[in-house]
């Protein structure tokens, strides 16, 4: 659903992070109530040459959250703009819609334990399992509509979440079943995340025995305006996506070893700030031992 996943990647708010919230433990206190002033209403992303490319604007009702208008820019001007509502049942998020998809959420206490994304074209369900406060095993599944031989078939996507220490080990299977039970195009693979003070700073990635990914991070020590109680409600995998880290990036380091060849990129980000929250952000990646920009963010609070 990327554009719900797009609004929810903009969203922005102070989150506490506890100790056991740095592994993967479940405290979002199930309040998704936004505190003045620490959440950017329009959030607009231009391009290298500072033309903008998209622009997103909140609608807050009583500290939450009820909806966004996203829109991408062509010649300076607006272009398909859309409309995002989002509903609640109490203090949590039921619902969110806008006009080509709708995600639902059901919950057991504060927890999420099944979301249904609901396209025009297709629906995908992912379920939710937990081990005291910590996410234990996420399963996707999604309905491919005359797979082979015009029969319908399944895709799954399984995740497993096991904890050492700061480490979340995330172990993912997927596969495609057929109308017989039977399993195709199955894959299996390993991510080694390090966890520290509510930030990822490293992720390990095992594709092949000959196909290894390792990328590293660094933070300031500002407030994400990314990280919020809304999104430890609905992405109860938060916790290993640097989008979603307690601080802001400064660099990403990505080094790929494959058949004996080792390949390094790295990209930089730096800020303006009022207070403690960034209002924009620059973007660089590395070419020939130079920065170059790619790109800019401006928050609006």
């Amino acid at each position: 659903m990327k554009k719900v996943i797009l609004g929810l990647v903009a969203i922005a708010a102070l989150v506490s992070c506890k100790k056991d919230d740095d592994n993967g433990g479940f405290n979002n206190n199930g309040n998704p109530t936004i505190k003045e002033g620490t959440f950017p209403k329009e959030i607009t992303y231009k391009d290298k040459n500072g033309a903008i490319e998209a622009k997103i604007v909140y609608t807050i009702v009583g500290g939450k959250i009820s909806g966004w208008n996203w829109a991408t820019y062509e010649n300076g001007q607006p272009k398909s703009p859309q409309n995002t509502i989002v509903t609640y049942k109490g203090e949590l998020p039921e619902k969110v819609e806008s006009p080509r998809e709708t995600e639902t959420y059901t919950y057991e206490g504060n927890k999420l334990v099944k979301k249904v994304e609901d396209r025009n074209y297709e629906k995908e369900e992912t379920t939710y399992a937990y081990e005291g406060n910590n996410l234990s095993k996420a399963t996707e599944k999604k309905l491919l509509k005359a797979y082979r031989g015009g029969q319908d078939a399944t895709e799954y996507k399984e995740t497993d979440f096991r904890y050492e220490g700061n480490l979340v080990i995330v172990n993912e299977k997927s596969y495609v079943e057929l109308a017989d039970k039977s399993k195709i195009n199955q894959s299996v693979g390993t991510t080694i995340y390090t966890v520290e003070n509510g930030n990822v700073v490293k992720k390990e990635e095992t594709i092949s025995p000959s196909h290894k990914r390792t990328t590293v991070y660094t933070y300031d020590n500002k407030n994400n305006p990314k990280s919020l109680n809304f999104i430890k409600i609905t992405l109860p995998d938060y916790f290993i996506d640097e989008d979603f880290s307690k601080n802001n990036l400064l660099t990403v380091t990505e080094t790929t070893e494959k058949n004996g060849n080792t390949e390094v990129s790295r990209r930089f980000f730096e800020y303006d700030y009022n207070g403690d929250y960034p209002t924009s952000r620059n973007n660089f990646t590395e070419e020939n031992g130079q920065k170059k920009p790619t790109g800019s963010i401006e928050y609006k609070y």
